[in-house]
């Protein structure tokens, strides 16, 4: 199967252009619940893809992937930053442990796909997670000594 074509110049293209017509489909997890996105998109964005969906392998004929030991959830948000080109952020209303263990398998799979600037930003976000928490801890602290009356 050829290769898609990949514009040099992208700030003059279209979307339909960037993404293309093909789609991809990606199994993940155990129960292989399936991901399905654009080739164009993904095979630009990770260079593991373009070599797996336009190299001679099988996955290339099938234009389908299966990764059984990862979480659906943790390649939702690879596939979400591979849109966006960001990654979701904890908000004060989230499960942080939930959140940040997503962040962590995420990690291992950028580890995987050799996403070491992904790495890098899942880092940096999830030390900046642990600045909300602590800093959240120390305003309820400091605000409960300095309301709270003193027994004596």
């Amino acid at each position: 199967m050829a290769s898609e074509t990949k514009p040099k110049n992208l700030s003059n293209c279209t979307f339909s252009d960037i993404a293309g017509t093909q789609m991809v489909d990606l199994f993940v997890g155990s129960d292989k619940k399936l991901i399905r996105v654009h080739k164009g998109i993904l095979c630009r964005k990770i260079p593991y893809f373009d070599k797996m969906f336009n190299g001679p392998w099988v996955e290339s004929a099938s234009n389908s992937a299966t990764f059984p030991d990862d979480t659906f959830e943790s390649f939702d948000m690879l596939i979400g930053w591979v849109y966006s080109g960001r990654l979701s952020q904890l908000s004060h209303q989230e499960d942080y442990e939930r959140f940040t263990r997503g962040w962590r398998r995420l990690y291992l799979i950028c580890e995987k796909l050799c996403l070491s600037r992904l790495m890098d930003e899942l880092l940096d976000n999830l030390r900046d997670a642990q600045r909300v928490i602590i800093s959240c801890i120390t305003w309820i602290v400091l605000k409960r000594c300095t309301e709270s009356p003193r027994k004596a």
